[in-house]
């Protein structure tokens, strides 16, 4: 392997993956939904809507980077529509394992899903441009 890429797809992709199985396994876990279903607070879909946000960015995240140390390349979208399909497959299980939510919330957690991926692929955005800029020569004025 060529030094200068660094380490690799190898630890953001296991972090994706160990993430991803987590938060499913978190998904599927009825004690899990009584921990996080705050339900004596007002705002506790928000909650949990926001923690699924925030999980679905982990992953879609330590994906983006996987993506783009294997590829060097990278394409806005690739965490958004990866996690949205992630998070229907979630859904899916969870309607396996009995859960009777309705289509309704079941499209808003894939929306969710789909937000969580889409801020990991802004962020990536982000800090390529960053990185971009540092690498540009500095223009010296000359007097």
């Amino acid at each position: 392997m060529n030094a200068a890429r660094g380490a690799g797809p190898r630890p953001w992709l296991a972090i994706a993956i160990g993430a991803a199985l987590v938060f499913f396994a978190v998904g599927l876990s009825h004690d899990a939904d009584r921990i996080f279903s705050a339900e004596g607070w007002t705002f506790h879909v928000i909650l949990r809507k926001s923690e699924s946000i925030v999980a679905f960015f982990v992953v879609g995240y330590a994906l983006d980077r996987a993506t783009i140390e294997r590829r060097r390349r990278f394409s806005f979208g690739t965490a958004t529509l990866a996690i949205a399909l992630y998070s229907g497959m979630l859904e899916i299980a969870q309607w396996l394992h009995g859960a009777q939510e309705g289509l309704g919330w079941n499209a808003v957690d894939v929306a969710c899903g789909a937000i969580g991926g889409a801020l990991a692929d802004t962020l990536l955005v982000i800090q390529r441009r960053r990185a971009a800029r540092a690498r540009r020569p500095r223009r010296t004025s000359r007097a």
